[in-house]
């Protein structure tokens, strides 16, 4: 049975989720680039959004459902308010909540955004700006749920690698969801 105080947590968790489901926008774009493609979108970002919008940049084939990424800026915004976050960043503090990892370093790798190719970017935007310096540089997308799947299913495999359970047995977007935002969560009963 949970404490007062677990069920507290948990109360202002789901509002906090529910209030970002609200308020913030989640944005797919494709990009060719690696670390000056990173710090153009940060630069960017923080000139037209300030601090609370993220960003993630995957390499081809990785990709999270809006969802997915509010879920993860909730867990980052939580972070935020009740301890110090792992990294300085606030997008790589959200990359490390989706991956359930504390090694960054060895996310960058994982998700091989770092390294020049084909890149999905995903922003999450919580404030009301426009991004309009992103938009003329990165090519705007809408995933279909194919895609969608397939994205999760690769950040499934990059978040299970040392689990042998998962296997890509034809499971819907909201299994798939369900499994990656449960890979976060691990890093929060860490901490």
């Amino acid at each position: 049975m949970p404490t007062p105080h677990v069920e507290e947590e948990v109360r202002i968790y789901r509002e906090n989720l529910e209030e970002l489901e609200r308020g913030c926008r989640v944005e797919y774009y494709r990009a060719y680039g690696g670390r000056e493609l990173i710090a153009s979108i940060e630069r960017i970002l923080d000139k037209e959004c300030g601090r609370d919008s993220y960003f993630i940049v995957f390499r081809e084939g990785l990709l999270i459902s809006p969802r997915v990424a509010i879920a993860a800026v909730a867990r980052t915004e939580r972070v935020k308010r009740r301890s110090k976050p792992i990294a300085r960043k606030p997008s790589i503090e959200l990359l490390l909540r989706i991956l359930g990892e504390r090694n960054i370093s060895e996310v960058l790798k994982k998700i091989g955004s770092i390294d020049d190719g084909e890149k999905n970017i995903v922003v999450i935007n919580c404030t009301g700006c426009v991004t309009n310096g992103l938009k003329s540089m990165l090519k705007s997308i809408s995933p279909d749920e194919e895609t969608m799947k397939n994205g999760l299913k690769g950040i499934a495999r990059l978040c299970l690698e040392k689990e042998t359970g998962y296997g890509d047995s034809g499971e819907t977007l909201e299994d798939l969801e369900k499994l990656v935002i449960s890979c976060g969560i691990s890093l929060e009963f860490e901490e």
